[in-house]
């Protein structure tokens, strides 16, 4: 991320498409941790089929956090899978 070369940490709730290469030239190469949510991420919000707000949209796909740091001290990143209570296993 550019913004984490200039020393921020940036934090992207991301789709799990690891196959892409997107995924190989930019999330493994240069990202510090990755976490794997287990189940689907809900969301809050105007659900425009239906048209009304609702309270639980969930994802069709599954996602994933990504952390990028200033500077990346490992070769791989650390990567984590989180429960749907938000313990790592």
């Amino acid at each position: 991320s550019e913004e984490s070369q200039k020393g921020c940490t940036v934090v992207m709730l991301k789709p799990v498409k690891s196959d892409t290469l997107y995924w190989r030239e930019y999330i493994f190469k240069y990202a510090n941790e990755i976490r794997f949510i287990t189940g689907r991420v809900s969301f809050k919000g105007f659900n425009s089929t239906l048209n009304k707000y609702t309270t639980d949209l969930p994802c069709v796909f599954p996602c994933c956090v990504v952390i990028f740091k200033n500077k990346r001290l490992q070769r791989y990143p650390d990567i984590r899978v989180i429960d749907i209570y938000g313990n790592t296993i």
